[in-house]
């Protein structure tokens, strides 16, 4: 049995646009006009995204296994979890069993970085999560949404060998006697005081 880790990928959940799920919560502070710019708190706010519910994000979920068999190195699993997870085939050349624990996946507070121009969750924490929610603590305020993240699959990969041809027994041959030999004498080992 090998373990193949290195080579599976549990992607992001969310929506297929953006990667979220939920709708975006914007906190900004500021009047007449300017929006302050509030970066780096020491403290960090404390805030609720409301999402709708996702029995897959309950505590006691199992989020099962599922199987596959690699028989081509070009070849790349996709397996049936409720976190998209594939399997690449590659480096091989024997048929393998591939038996993946789906990943579980969690609620995570998730905000649009213009540098980056993506989400990112840096300056923010998870304080607590449930099937329908999560609450954050991020040291700046922006526009926020949850996202849901998952650690790559637990994946065990067995090499499947041929299985060998049904053989004919051959015939064993007779016994055979010896003439008796000589018996080894008793030897006495020697006792310490």
């Amino acid at each position: 049995v090998l373990h193949e880790a290195a080579r599976v990928h549990a992607g992001q959940l969310g929506s297929e646009v953006d990667g979220t799920i939920s709708d975006l919560l914007q906190i900004e502070l500021g009047g007449e006009g300017t929006t302050v710019k509030i970066d780096n708190l020491a403290e960090p706010i404390v805030f609720d995204i409301p999402f709708d519910y996702d029995p897959a994000l309950e505590d006691d979920y199992d989020q099962g296994t599922d199987t596959g068999l690699c028989s081509d190195q070009s070849q790349v699993l996709t397996f049936n979890c409720d976190v998209p997870t594939t399997f690449d085939c590659g480096g091989s050349e024997d048929p393998r069993d591939v038996t993946v624990n789906c990943p579980t996946k969690a609620a995570s507070c998730s905000f649009w970085d213009n540098a980056t121009r993506s989400w990112s969750s840096d300056g923010c924490s998870v304080v607590a999560n449930t099937a329908s929610g999560v609450t954050c603590a991020c040291t700046h305020l922006t526009d926020f949404s949850a996202s849901t993240t998952a650690p790559d699959a637990d994946v065990v990969v067995s090499v499947r060998y041929p299985t060998p041809s049904p053989t004919t027994p051959s015939p064993t041959s007779s016994p055979t006697t010896s003439s008796p030999g000589p018996s080894p004498q008793p030897t006495s080992t020697p006792t310490l005081r």
